[in-house]
């Protein structure tokens, strides 16, 4: 019998989180794009949040997809759809996009 582990059980709950997710994503993002209709320019600081959120994301859904055992016979299927998955929110996502701006904005200006 498989039991499942803490970390199995913790990869699962992680992969239905971005899988929803997405689903949740896909509605904003039309929404955003045939209501305003207009193409916004990143600059290279702004895009490089991106590339650093997605690059952080991958490592983290990759550490947890190779410690994971119940999967291990699927596990470079799971990678590469897991990297499918983080690519539309962190590189795709018009509003996903404006929500990591914001929040490096908010970053940068609270200095103690």
């Amino acid at each position: 019998m498989n039991c499942f582990s803490i970390n199995d059980i913790v990869y699962i709950i992680l992969q239905a989180s971005l899988i929803l997710f997405c689903f949740i994503l896909i509605p904003k993002d039309l929404s955003i794009i045939f209501r305003s209709g207009v193409i916004v320019g990143r600059g290279p600081e702004g895009f490089g949040y991106f590339i650093i959120l997605y690059n952080v994301l991958s490592l983290i859904f990759i550490s947890i997809a190779m410690v994971t055992n119940f999967f291990k016979d699927y596990i470079a299927i799971i990678i590469i759809f897991n990297q499918i998955l983080l690519f539309y929110p962190c590189l795709y996502s018009p509003w996903f996009r404006n929500k990591i701006i914001g929040f490096f904005g908010r970053l940068k200006k609270e200095r103690h």
